[in-house]
């Protein structure tokens, strides 16, 4: 991003916080809305133009396990103004030390992991079971980390499991261009987000973690 950008990201963080505390006690519907409308409000004035293409296949009423590709540090700003239905976050328990993230991550529920802790990992799956069987959708990035380019990193396998134990369909999602906001002055190439057609739950119970992987891998990088 060039520097007006990235002053404009600065400047929203006040704002960001301000707008949380009229939401904190509106149902999760109410809270994931008004955090997507100032992430796209955000973007629009960054001037950061993103295409979105959404499979007509997806129903926007079914809870889905969304497994992203994780390009760079603006991806979840840029999922969260392009998602057509509501969903939270599974993420590293790190970006909960930057205010702003954390008063929001508490308001759309998300679920975080240690990646020291395996007990701590094992009790963040069991969660984002319990998410999806509420009916709930939830998001992961399953390479773990940010590829910063288009290659993709090798997936978790385990990170897979909370879909078959939930019994929910997967829907892949494709980033692209994304790492390109990272660069400091670089002007960023179109941006795209993919949300793919879904994997029902019948397909993936055919499937290992690593078959499914596998799957996922090429559907995201085909691209």
């Amino acid at each position: 991003m060039n520097p007006f950008q990235w002053v404009l990201l600065l400047m929203s963080f006040p704002i960001l916080y301000l707008q949380s505390f009229k939401v904190r006690h509106a149902d999760f519907d109410t809270r994931f809305r008004s955090l997507q409308k100032a992430c796209r409000n955000l973007l629009k004035a960054m001037g950061i133009e993103l295409e979105v293409i959404i499979s007509p296949k997806i129903n926007v009423n079914e809870a889905y396990y969304l497994v992203s590709n994780h390009q760079g540090t603006f991806d979840p700003i840029l999922i969260m103004a392009a998602s057509p239905f509501t969903h939270s976050f599974i993420s590293k328990k790190e970006n909960l030390k930057i205010p702003v993230v954390k008063t929001w991550g508490k308001l759309i529920e998300f679920i975080t992991f240690d990646r020291s802790n395996f007990e701590q990992n094992v009790a963040m799956l069991r969660q984002a079971t319990r998410t999806l069987k509420e009916g709930r959708s939830l998001l992961i990035f399953p390479e773990g980390t940010r590829s910063r380019g288009e290659a993709l990193l090798p997936f978790k396998e385990k990170a897979l499991s909370p879909a078959y134990f939930a019994k929910r369909g997967i829907v892949p999602l494709s980033l692209k261009n994304a790492y390109t906001l990272d660069k400091l002055g670089f002007k960023q190439h179109k941006i795209t987000l993919t949300y793919h057609e879904p994997i029902a739950y019948a397909a993936l119970s055919e499937m290992s973690y690593l078959e499914c992987s596998d799957v996922l891998s090429k559907i995201i990088a085909s691209v």
